[in-house]
């Protein structure tokens, strides 16, 4: 990384947005070269700072898109003030950051922003997605709601949220609208969201504790972030030193922020069980 004065970054920014010459045909434009190249060269302080000089829109949702690759502490807070941005463009950059990111310190924001909407048009999907990534429990009424809504990837999120979640209480709600649901890729969410369920419900009523690792130690491997959050959450619970093992190998590996943040919980949480053992 290196660094970038956050004024030549906006004034990067401005200057590819508003370049004259044509785009090549077939090939991005040189906003986008830009960004790529912002991405993997410049320090996030840079890019918070020049979020503090800039209202023009196309520089902050450049700079936000840039910032939820980042899985920083400063992060989350640079961004939540821009929830409720007079452009709604900037303000969907800004949610679907926080989905991305998974802090939990965007919790009752986005939960605000959310009861502020009650038209079902006024809702997006990544409002939806967001409460479900920065564990937001209080939603789950309304999330069990959203699974009859009319626009399909209004139901999905839902379901995926309900499953990131681990809202055992939407398991019937979940299997009705499973019933009844015709889209096809909300009903695969809908069956995954079920099938993450099904795996708390099973490890909390196991009684072979080597099963329930190697259970949940290979899900912790899973394509599915919501198996791989339930997998985390429930060895957090389990707090044992093999527990511990298995979160640790997990944590390094993972690749999603959101996903390498409730691991990181449960594997403080299982520390902090193993030091009180202890004393």
């Amino acid at each position: 990384m290196i660094a970038v004065h956050y004024m030549k970054i906006i004034e990067l920014i401005e200057l590819a947005d508003n370049d004259p010459r044509p785009t090549v045909p077939g090939r991005p434009d040189r906003l986008w070269y830009l960004t790529r190249f912002l991405s993997r060269k410049v320090k996030t302080i840079d890019l918070i700072e020049a979020l503090k000089y800039t209202t023009q829109s196309m520089v902050i949702q450049t700079i936000l898109q840039i910032l939820w690759t980042r899985c920083e502490d400063t992060v989350a807070e640079a961004i939540i003030p821009y929830i409720q941005d007079l452009s709604s463009a900037v303000s969907a950059v800004a949610i679907d950051a926080l989905y991305h990111l998974g802090d939990r310190r965007a919790t009752m924001p986005l939960l605000n922003y959310f009861n502020d909407k009650d038209a079902e048009n006024d809702i997006s999907s990544t409002i939806v997605l967001a409460l479900g990534s920065v564990q937001c429990y209080t939603a789950v009424p309304r999330l069990i709601n959203l699974l009859q809504s009319g626009i399909p990837s209004i139901r999905s999120a839902a379901a995926w949220s309900l499953g990131v979640l681990g809202a055992q209480e939407a398991e019937s709600a979940l299997r009705d609208a499973d019933f009844h649901e015709s889209v096809r890729f909300v009903k695969t969410q809908i069956e995954g969201t079920l099938t993450t369920l099904e795996l708390i419900s099973d490890v909390k009523e196991a009684t072979d504790v080597v099963a329930v690792l190697t259970l949940l130690a290979t899900n912790l491997s899973s394509e599915s972030a919501q198996l791989r959050i339930a997998s985390a959450r429930l060895l957090g619970e389990l707090a044992s030193v093999e527990a511990k093992a298995h979160l640790e190998v997990a944590l390094s590996k993972e690749k999603e922020c959101t996903v390498a943040r409730r691991i990181a919980e449960a594997l403080i949480a299982t520390k902090m069980r193993l030091t009180s053992d202890e004393i």
